[in-house]
């Protein structure tokens, strides 16, 4: 019988290097005769051949072909460093930056991937890079960052191309260039470099450094998706819910939702959740809603948390009950959701789970107007110029009309807005009218991180 006995594995960016020589290790066994290829490596690397001692470090860092034991696999690389053996440098390096068999230390780690980056070890150099952008081990030097990313580059390291391109699009170590992240992530991209094609993919999205085209942003996250990135996936989910770029599919749409979300993307949960909850392209199902809700709840994702709190409000998918709506609407307002702050106003107004607070409800309210919530700018209109909650300021409820009608879709909602906006008007003196357009013209939302899981 002839049999294969591997020794270690290739490793990716994080996870060390296997040498170009990795081969010594695969040892067969000819006419039903077997050798122990643990043993022979093994007494390669006490014989101090530096290149066996990587390998039986890899071997126990990776329980291939032996049982895996990060003790062993730090001595065997000690070994290896005393040589001055690149290899056995970087993944020293990485067992004390993750604290696998020894006590934590990004500080060493920093080191040993200097040592082994300057003698040309090109995931020494992407981690010292990594290292240098993150702050970690060393003093935070996105110079640095950008120095080791490049020397990486010239080696044809593609996570480096990414890395670089990152760099460019954040301005960190180098002005703000959105073209040279795209030429960075492209040169990656098309080589079947995952993150590369998920942030080009999003650069053509948003038309920064590039034409702005949502079917070739699909095309990239498409590739990405398809190597199984979660993140490229749902947002491939997205466009085909929405039909960006693509023919609207919903049940594409929840096939690439379920992908990500069974890798347990928060995101991916909340918007399968959503198709759940709405009964598109499934079948309706608020107790499935709430399960997926839940699950990207409790990672912390503010829009499931006012999702999740909307159910409870309903009792659509589980038991009605107000105090827990609340629990997860404070929750996801504490991280600027802007249903989540229209929802407490609401309570406050109607007395759901809390006693009728037209001031509270007000407060609420704005702060939710402020990012961008066309209902919360239409009952804030409505309270400055019946003088509910807040001292009457019909200059206030004209701008907030108006921005209400500029933020509801079509449809009543909107056509609402515009009635109480085009009415107040014929009440205001032509001073107060300017005022009010003018502060209209000048609003700006304020940012609200996580307030659309994408």
């Amino acid at each position: 019988m002839r049999r294969l006995l591997a020794i270690g594995a290739l490793v990716a960016a994080l996870g060390g290097c296997a040498s170009e020589n990795y081969e010594d290790g695969l040892i067969a066994a000819e006419d039903g005769g077997e050798i122990d290829a643990v043993d022979r490596l093994r007494a390669r690397a006490e014989a101090g051949d530096p290149e066996a001692q990587f390998q039986m470090g890899s071997a126990h860092r990776d329980g291939a072909g032996i049982t895996q034991n990060y003790a062993e696999a730090l001595r065997w690389f000690q070994q290896g460093r005393d040589q001055d053996h690149p290899d056995s440098l970087n993944a020293l390096g990485e067992l004390k930056e993750r604290g696998w068999g020894t006590p934590r230390a990004i500080d060493e780690a920093a080191a040993l991937y200097a040592e082994a980056a300057r003698r040309g070890h090109v995931l020494a150099q992407v981690n010292l890079g990594r290292l240098y952008e993150l702050g970690l081990g060393v003093e935070r030097d996105y110079g640095e960052a950008l120095t080791w990313y490049g020397i990486a580059a010239e080696q044809d390291h593609l996570p480096a191309f990414t890395a670089l391109g990152r760099l460019y699009e954040a301005g960190l170590g180098v002005a703000t260039n959105f073209e040279e992240a795209a030429r960075w992530y492209r040169r990656a991209g098309l080589r079947g470099e995952m993150e590369a094609q998920y942030r080009l993919a999003a650069l053509y999205e948003a038309g920064r450094g590039v034409e702005q085209d949502y079917a070739v942003a699909a095309a990239w996250w498409s590739r990405a998706a398809e190597q199984g990135w979660p993140e490229a996936q749902a947002k491939l989910g997205y466009m085909y819910e929405k039909g960006y770029g693509v023919e609207q599919d919903l049940g594409e749409a929840v096939r690439l939702y379920r992908l990500a979300a069974d890798q347990g993307l928060a995101a991916a949960q909340n918007n399968l959740g959503s198709l759940y909850d709405r009964g598109l392209g499934v079948e309706e199902d608020p107790a499935q809603a709430a399960d997926l809700y839940r699950l990207a709840a409790e990672q912390g994702l503010a829009a499931a948390q006012s999702n999740l709190g909307s159910l409870y409000e309903a009792g659509r998918g589980v038991p009605r009950d107000e105090a827990t709506a609340l629990t997860w609407w404070r929750r996801s307002a504490a991280k600027g959701h802007a249903d989540a702050e229209y929802n407490i106003g609401r309570a406050h107004a109607g007395g759901l789970g809390l006693p009728k607070d037209f001031v509270a409800a007000g407060q609420w309210w704005r702060r939710a107007a402020e990012r961008g919530h066309a209902m919360a700018m239409t009952l804030l209109g409505y309270m400055f110029n019946t003088g509910e909650g807040v001292e009457v300021d019909r200059v206030q409820a004209h701008m907030w009309f108006s921005l209400a009608a500029e933020h509801h879709p079509e449809g009543e909602d909107r056509e609402v807005a515009e009635i109480n906006r085009d009415l107040l008007a014929t009440q205001l003196t032509l001073g107060q009218l300017g005022r009010a357009k003018r502060l209209a013209e000048q609003w700006r939302p304020q940012d609200q991180a996580t307030a659309a899981a994408q």
